[in-house]
């Protein structure tokens, strides 16, 4: 039996190869979005990551959207009215230590399935939440990950601007946003 950080490390890797699913809480005969890493490029990034769009009712595949070139989806959150998607990921600039990641959030206009744009986040993009009233996103961010935590920054995007407006650290061992 795989006990301990080897089964934590396996899961991990698990759950980086499954995609990201999300469906707005009202979706009555709505959609069902899920964040789909590509396939590995050179340099350790996805070529061609996507959101899949899916008719909630019949699991049909409606559209795919995608996601800027060589990023890893990583943390995906929809707005309350469900009029917008927002994917967080990264992209591996440098491999060699010390590793650079680039972290981006990509905002979508789920009633058109349209891309309205990705904005850079800063260091290496994670887990994302939208704020009650659906005006800002809360967005992870880390210069250094452990496999038992993220350790870095617990970020505000405002989707108006397009821009980080707000950022404090946040203490090891936080596990969800």
């Amino acid at each position: 039996m795989i006990t301990g950080r080897l089964s934590l490390l396996i899961a991990g890797v698990v759950l980086s190869l499954s995609p990201l699913f999300v469906q707005p809480s009202h979706a009555q005969g709505g959609f069902v979005y899920a964040a789909v890493p590509g396939q590995m490029c050179s340099g350790g990034n996805p070529c061609t990551s996507a959101v899949h769009v899916y008719d909630a009712e019949t699991a049909r595949l409606v559209i795919r959207l995608p996601l800027p070139p060589q990023t890893a989806p990583l943390g995906i959150a929809v707005s309350r009215d469900g009029a917008y998607l927002f994917v967080s990921s990264a992209r591996t600039i440098r491999t060699q230590p010390p590793q650079i990641v680039q972290g981006s959030m990509t905002v979508i206009e789920a009633r058109r399935n349209r891309l309205v744009g990705t904005f850079p986040t800063g260091d290496n993009a994670g887990p994302i939440a939208v704020t009650a009233d659906g005006s800002k996103v809360v967005i992870a961010t880390t210069t250094a990950f452990d496999i038992d935590a993220w350790k870095g920054t617990l970020s505000v995007f405002d989707p108006i601007s397009g821009t980080i407006v707000q950022s404090a650290g946040i203490l090891p061992r936080v596990r969800h946003v």
